[in-house]
């Protein structure tokens, strides 16, 4: 049986058959974790050594394998992995053949990053330093330390057990890039939360990326160097299986809607929705997208198009319209009874209605399984009736 499913009180019972009760209690808090760990690492969970608080704030695998990728590209054959924590990212860049300094306060979280890389076979190419990140002496110590090392920054972003979104209450705070600058490192590339503002790419120099995986946008990334500009094509990067997937250009707010008008995106009528992947819609690139789709917007500030034609896209999902109607309750009753609806999912944008609250109170009497798009078309309230999004064959897009 799965340890998530497993009643804890017959495996810690079972646990003091063999060791005392606090070891016990490790044993059982270690199995659990693990078991959480394989959404992160997969089957390599199994054999490595996490705390709560470090595999919350680990890079996944995937994301992992992305940023040791960049830095391989970027010709970068050491990374001093600052806030390295039990080692997400730092086993990323070992496994890609880098050597890897892990820097962390709290030398516990070294012990299990040094335990993981062995268990992995990296041993070799890891070493760890316990120092404190926002001290610009020991960051001076790491360049004089490692000459031409790459810096790789993921500064905690929680403080008393809570999210911020505030970069300054970033541990360290991410103005330590100012301190960063002042020695010769050829990369800098910074992890970030998702909702980060854009205007940081220009405040440090630094070109700006949203990555997504599996559907959701993990992070944004800044990376700073002498070879790349804060004024390089925002990136919305998708990981989907081995395949990077990358779009970039001029963010909507930058322009980028402007330049990216096309006579083929004027008129449309409502036959396809698309909804854009939430790294496309944080990069400000739904306009970008929209050219390539020959779709255009509902309304300028929501983040879904439609459009004449079905495409093929990873950065998008396409549903087929089958009804487009001025949105009410009583109005959707009508629909999903016309259409024989018997389930319902319900997607929103840019309106004040919880999906959950109108399922409960709908009467669905029917055998299909339809999508209810709600959203704004102005100052109007508009509902789409759709099919399930189209399954479309091979990648559709360029792959880094």
């Amino acid at each position: 049986m799965a340890v998530g499913r497993a009643d804890p009180n017959k495996a810690l019972n079972e646990l003091r058959k063999h060791v005392s009760a606090g070891q016990a209690g490790l044993a059982w808090d270690m199995a659990l974790l693990r078991e959480r760990g394989k959404s992160k690492f997969g089957a390599g969970a199994a054999g490595m050594l996490f705390t709560k608080d470090g595999l919350e704030m680990a890079s996944g695998s995937g994301p992992a394998l992305y940023h040791a990728r960049r830095l391989k590209e970027l010709g970068i054959d050491h990374v001093i992995d600052l806030c390295s924590g039990i080692g997400g990212d730092a086993l990323a860049f070992a496994a890609a053949g880098m050597n890897v300094t892990m820097v962390d306060l709290d030398p516990l979280h070294l012990q299990f990053a040094t335990a993981n890389a062995k268990a992995l076979g990296l041993s070799s190419l890891v070493n760890t330093a316990v120092g404190d990140a926002s001290s610009p002496s020991f960051i001076s110590d790491l360049a004089l330390a490692y000459p031409g090392a790459a810096l790789w920054f993921d500064p905690a972003r929680r403080t008393g057990g809570k999210r911020t979104v505030q970069p300054e209450a970033y541990a360290p705070p991410l103005s330590m890039l100012n301190v960063f600058a002042l020695h010769d490192f050829p990369i800098v590339g910074v992890k970030l939360a998702p909702s980060i503002d854009h205007s940081l790419s220009l405040e440090y120099g630094a070109s700006l990326e949203f990555l997504s995986h599996n559907g959701e946008c993990k992070e944004g990334l800044l990376w700073i160097s002498k070879t790349v500009s804060a004024k390089a094509p925002i990136r919305a990067v998708l990981l989907k299986g081995d395949n990077v997937l990358v779009l970039e250009g001029i963010s909507d707010t930058q322009g980028g809607a402007r330049e990216s008008r096309s006579p083929l995106v004027q008129t449309q009528s409502n036959k396809y929705l698309f909804e854009p992947d939430p790294a496309v819609i944080r990069a400000h690139l739904v306009q970008r997208l929209a050219v390539d789709l020959q779709a255009s917007s509902i309304d300028p500030q929501i983040a879904y198009l439609v459009g004449d034609t079905p495409a093929q896209s990873p950065f998008a999902q396409c549903y087929p319209v089958i009804e487009k109607f001025s949105y009410s309750r009583r109005t959707l009753q009508e629909v999903v009874t016309r259409n024989n609806v018997g389930h319902l999912i319900v997607k929103k944008r840019g309106v004040p209605v919880e999906p959950e609250e109108i399922i409960s109170q709908l009467k669905l009497k029917g055998e299909t399984e339809k999508i209810a798009v709600i959203t704004r078309e102005g100052s109007s309230r508009v509902g789409f009736l759709c099919e399930k999004p189209l399954v479309m064959d091979g990648i559709g897009a360029d792959s880094e």
